[in-house]
């Protein structure tokens, strides 16, 4: 099931040749909300770069990938109860495939987004980095700004909600269609 995904979505974005389309390159900035229920939750700064692809009016193909901007100190006490630990957590990486379904093509647009997120996290302290990978589907919301070749995008998103672990994003982002 988690190679079927990614291929029915490839698949997909290949058969724009009956299709109209439009191709869009973005960049965005994103505050990531990462809470693994042992740690206390970690606010994060990203970046985003976005591939995408309409394939019709009301819906879009798009590939993610992304990294955090910052690293985040947080409440050690759960590895050394009198905090005299520092420790820090990273967004190693997120991708992924994802499609969107607008019911409007209008200047403001909102739109529902699913898909499917890989993320990789890191905790460091000490002489000690933990890495831990994660994937699960994803859902968002969010609206869309288009004007001709320039666009903006607004949008929550739960990137990952597996396990203990829960990944949440607020983003900002702008494109130029093609």
């Amino acid at each position: 099931m988690n190679k079927f995904i990614p291929c029915l979505l490839i698949a997909l974005m290949s058969q724009s040749a009956l299709a109209e389309y439009e191709n869009y390159v973005s960049l965005g900035g994103a505050y990531v909300e990462y809470d693994d229920g042992r740690d206390g939750s970690v606010d994060l700064g990203a970046v985003v770069v976005s591939f995408g692809r309409d394939y019709n009016e009301n819906v879009t193909f798009e590939t993610r990938f992304g990294t955090s901007l910052t690293r985040r100190d947080f409440d050690s006490s759960t590895i050394a109860p009198d905090g005299t630990v520092e420790a820090r957590r990273d967004l190693d990486y997120l991708a992924g495939i994802y499609v969107k379904l607008s019911p409007f093509d209008w200047f403001i647009s909102p739109y529902a987004v699913g898909g499917y997120s890989i993320t990789q996290t890191s905790l460091s302290y000490l002489d000690i980095r933990e890495t831990q990978r994660e994937n699960s589907l994803s859902l968002g919301v969010g609206l869309d700004f288009c004007g001709g070749p320039f666009c903006g995008k607004l949008e929550a998103m739960r990137y990952v909600n597996d396990h203990d672990i829960v990944l949440d994003g607020f983003s900002a982002s702008f494109a130029y269609r093609y």
